[in-house]
């Protein structure tokens, strides 16, 4: 079962989506960004238990995906930290369709965000949080 929240901003609306598997979430993002290539950012505990099957999602819809994994914990938010994933992002091929994917919360949210914010005049960006397997 899936549910979804939609924040009407006029033409920045966005949906939420809750309750759904994360092997689903090539599908569910690639309806609202279907041209660019994913950027999944991460930390090193949640890339172990889901980084894999994030990037198989988007491989399996032949989609672009490039991971990038910081390490976990308050010490990669940090300038120095931003630099290497906007580093990342423009070395791989990011560009104005390109789309981050913030896969945890906390330092890799904030991180992730900041650096879309900032790459290329700002590029789109989501959240994959509070994360279990289905």
């Amino acid at each position: 079962m899936s549910d979804v929240l939609t924040v009407s901003l006029k033409e920045r609306s966005y949906p939420i989506f809750f309750n759904r598997p994360l092997a689903d979430c090539a599908d569910v993002l690639l309806d609202c960004l279907p041209d660019g290539k994913a950027f999944v950012v991460t930390d090193s505990n949640v890339d172990g238990l889901y980084g894999e099957t994030v990037a198989r999602a988007f491989q399996t819809k032949g989609a672009g995906v490039y991971k990038i994994v910081v390490p976990a914990g308050e010490k990669s938010k940090s300038f120095a930290c931003l630099e290497r994933v906007v580093g990342e992002l423009l070395a791989n091929g990011c560009d104005r369709k390109s789309f981050i994917v913030a896969l945890g919360g906390g330092v890799v949210g904030d991180l992730a965000g900041f650096a879309a914010s900032i790459v290329l005049r700002g590029i789109d960006s989501v959240s994959y949080t509070h994360l279990r397997a289905h």
